[in-house]
């Protein structure tokens, strides 16, 4: 089972869109990063059963605490990493690179990475962008414009037309 495990976990980490010189960043990360040589330890040596048994630094991951695992070196939830502090500014701004707005930088990031406070940390830095301020509102998307139709009318190519006897 152990084996099993290992072998889905490299599989995980091997499919992950990371150049070899950025994993080996965050595996130095992870190694020099306080809260994660803690989380590490607790997910190595298992959880205790209540939260306030575990120290703060870690409590951000308790609510996902058992889609954690680590490989490598790195840290993973689910199969995403969990992406060092001094890491975290560097991947916001890769994430953010393409202006992308507030929904599509979140979902490119929930792809590949995570940390606590992520999701707001990504939303403030697209609200702090002038590029992204300047262009917010040029793609928005129509409403749609509800009308009556007469009941005995259909809309079909060259306009309103009556609906066939006997077609309902």
């Amino acid at each position: 089972m152990e084996e099993e495990l290992t072998c889905a976990i490299n599989l995980v980490i091997s499919n992950i869109p990371v150049t070899e010189k950025r994993m080996q960043e965050i595996r130095d990360g992870t190694k020099n990063d306080k809260s994660l040589r803690i989380l590490k330890r607790m997910i190595l040596n298992a959880w205790p059963d209540s939260q306030s048994q575990i120290p703060e630094e870690v409590r951000p991951y308790w609510n996902f605490r058992d889609e954690l695992s680590e490989a490598d070196g790195v840290l993973l939830k689910g199969e995403r990493l969990i992406i060092p502090s001094c890491l975290q500014q560097d991947i916001l701004q890769r994430i953010h690179m393409g202006h992308m707005g507030i929904t599509k930088c979140t979902q490119r990031a929930r792809e590949v990475v995570s940390w606590p406070g992520m999701n707001k940390e990504i939303t403030e830095m697209v609200d702090k962008c002038d590029a992204c301020q300047n262009y917010q509102y040029s793609n928005q998307k129509e409403p749609m414009v509800q009308g009556q139709i007469d009941p005995g009318r259909t809309l079909g190519h060259g306009g309103y037309r009556p609906v066939p006897v006997g077609w309902c």
